[in-house]
């Protein structure tokens, strides 16, 4: 039976809310009768896709512009979706392996401030990310010597953009052999146990797409677990978190869900160039690339990983550059920003 489209869009034009945000259990009820669409639930999420014969009958991209027009949608949609993330609720949707997804969850602990090292005006913090915890590929070695360089330097707050664990994609057939941990329980236990623990050092962490996983497969949500187990880590929420430097400065914690580009900054000047208002800073977790960017007045940093290149990326032709960073913010006598300097601590041997 085809796909009626234009039954879809109705349905969804109806079940959809003033932010602009589906509500895909109420689509899927409205629309059961048809033997083409597929909603999958979790606790507090629906997937839904649409296909012929297991292909994706059209490009995502294409089927959400159609959508916001039929349903006569002003602006993007990522802005609405921005402005609740800001006020708690983690919601979004993305396109990822040739589907569309929608996740509309409760309200989340957003980003906060911290203990962070100020010396005057100066503060001190570092950034890690994409730790993928559970793979044979994480970067043990050069992660711990980070958190002992940047603690040495006087850092105590470290801020993790996402991807703490590996996860599970049950459609990668090779992601099972290439982890030491599997399912929620053992990636939990590898964390709390190996995940670097100093005195006085606090890791603030966003969860990303391959933790979510755990959320899909099983209902269980993987950061919010950890830091009911480890105090030294205080989960912000999924894919976004703000935290702020001062009254004035906030730093930007994204990971996105889409593919990597060919030139290494594009992706994170396009979170620039999107809708809403943006920190002074952002650090873009998930593509596993570096690279440092000032544009329209926001520092802009790709976050390299503490991943090895694993099986999936190489069949891809994806590097995984292992690194940390150790962040300089200084200010003048108005709070604003006066100078930002970025250290990449490289551990080429690791990749």
């Amino acid at each position: 039976m085809p796909l009626n489209l234009e039954l879809l869009k109705r349905v969804v034009r109806t079940h959809t809310d003033a932010f602009g945000v589906p509500n895909w259990k109420a689509v899927k009820n409205d629309y059961e009768a048809s033997a083409e669409i597929k909603v999958e639930r979790g606790k507090d999420y629906y997937r839904i896709w649409w296909s012929r014969n297991g292909e994706p009958m059209e490009n995502t991209q294409q089927f959400v512009r159609r959508l916001q027009r039929k349903m006569e949608i002003k602006g993007d949609e990522t802005a609405r979706i921005e402005a609740l993330r800001k006020q708690g609720y983690n919601i979004h949707i993305w396109t990822e392996d040739g589907r569309v997804y929608a996740q509309n969850r409760a309200a989340l602990p957003t980003g906060g401030t911290g203990a962070v090292a100020v010396a005057g005006n100066t503060v001190k913090i570092a950034l890690v990310s994409d730790t993928h915890i559970g793979s044979k590929f994480t970067a043990w070695d050069a992660l711990r010597r980070f958190y002992q360089i940047a603690y040495a330097r006087g850092v105590r707050t470290f801020l993790h953009a996402g991807d703490m664990t590996d996860g599970f994609y049950k459609n990668r057939d090779s992601s099972f052999f290439e982890q030491d941990a599997h399912g929620f329980q053992e990636q939990l236990d590898m964390v709390v146990k190996n995940y670097p623990k100093m005195d006085g050092v606090i890791t603030k962490f966003i969860t990303g797409n391959h933790d979510v996983q755990h959320l899909y497969n099983g209902g269980a949500d993987i950061g919010r677990t950890i830091a009911s187990i480890r105090p030294d880590m205080e989960y912000l929420g999924h894919n976004f978190a703000e935290v702020w430097l001062n009254e004035k400065v906030s730093i930007g914690l994204y990971h996105p869900t889409d593919g990597s580009a060919y030139a290494i900054s594009q992706k994170t000047q396009k979170i620039i160039d999107g809708p809403g208002k943006k920190s002074k800073i952002i650090a873009v977790g998930h593509y596993h690339k570096m690279s440092y960017i000032f544009y329209k007045n926001i520092w802009g940093i790709t976050m390299p990983s503490f991943q090895k290149q694993t099986g999936f990326m190489r069949d891809n032709g994806l590097e995984s550059v292992v690194g940390g960073i150790i962040l300089t913010v200084q200010f003048g006598s108005d709070g604003e920003i006066a100078s930002v300097s970025p250290e990449f601590i490289h551990f080429p041997e690791e990749e």
